[in-house]
């Protein structure tokens, strides 16, 4: 690397953190209550229960890709600026994968997310996920090494 292109390489990524805190002081105006958590990962997160009636996108995916029965959550949020404003909680566990088969598996639904009062818009978007994503169970062939991959 030369040192032409660690300078256009630095100032980009200082010019990518102004973008962020912009967005992150915009959020802070908006979100009074907005705090900062960890997700299962470890990674930052900026949550606010002020932001659940208006969160208007979602995450949904499995816990974890190799297991079969994982739960499958929803992280609710928003985007100011571009900076992702999760809800308060953060993640609601709406079903499991299907351990037998593919599809969403005994899901819970979204209740707990009407009782934080996520917006309507995302619950939509969850039951209409459940909805297009049944359960389905593969075959038994009666050989047990195969049932349930």
């Amino acid at each position: 690397m030369t040192i032409s292109e660690k300078i256009a390489q630095l100032e980009k990524e200082l010019q990518d953190k102004q973008v962020f805190l912009a967005g992150l002081k915009e959020a802070a105006k908006k979100f009074p209550d907005l705090s900062i958590g960890m997700d299962s990962w470890g990674r930052e997160q900026f949550r606010s229960k002020s932001a659940n009636a208006l969160v208007d996108q979602a995450y949904i995916f499995a816990s974890c890709r190799c297991c079969p029965d994982a739960a499958l959550n929803v992280w609710p949020h928003i985007l100011i600026l571009g900076v992702p404003i999760f809800s308060d909680p953060y993640r609601f566990q709406v079903g499991r994968k299907n351990a037998t088969g593919c599809g969403s598996g005994a899901p819970v639904g979204t209740k707990m997310m009407k009782e934080a009062n996520i917006n309507q818009v995302v619950i939509d978007q969850v039951e209409k996920y459940l909805l297009d994503n049944p359960a389905e169970n593969y075959p038994d062939d009666g050989n047990d090494e195969t049932n349930g991959l």
